[in-house]
């Protein structure tokens, strides 16, 4: 899929309208340390991503398209803002939500793994790449 200009954003789809923030003493990483501000943060139901075939005129490649839709935090109002981002974006996202785990706890994971499971069965998702990227990166730290 090649990149295409879209129409001007309504004031309902601007992106800039949205909110949310995150402070704490050590950062995001906090546990239970950290206060967060939900004014017209997008409560995400759906999701859709897809391949871009260019990323800029100065990068070639794959990139990827990501769409987060969602309810705007107490408003009936929805949204859709879409993501355009390179291997270190996707890397950034998959990082961050690696590192939940330390902090969430077993009942977390377990629960995640469930879904992804049901995913999978569905054939929403191929379990089968998750492990092929985890013995890539277990080869590539010497294990």
């Amino acid at each position: 899929m090649a990149l295409r200009r879209s129409r001007k954003p309504s004031d309902g789809d601007d992106p800039r309208a949205l909110g949310g923030s995150m402070v704490g003493v050590g950062g995001s990483r906090d546990s239970a340390g950290v206060v967060i501000d939900m004014r017209n943060c997008v409560l995400i139901d759906s999701i859709e991503v897809c391949v871009v075939d260019k990323w800029s005129d100065d990068e070639r490649g794959d990139a990827l398209y990501m769409v987060l839709n969602g309810r705007i935090n107490r408003t009936t109002d929805r949204t859709r803002v879409g993501y355009l981002m390179n291997t270190d974006g996707a890397a950034a996202i998959v990082s961050e939500l690696l590192a939940l785990f330390d902090r969430c706890g077993p009942e977390f994971l377990g629960d995640l793994v469930a879904r992804l499971v049901t995913l999978h069965k569905d054939d929403h998702v191929a379990i089968g790449h998750l492990k092929v990227a985890v013995d890539l990166a277990h080869d590539a730290l010497g294990g």
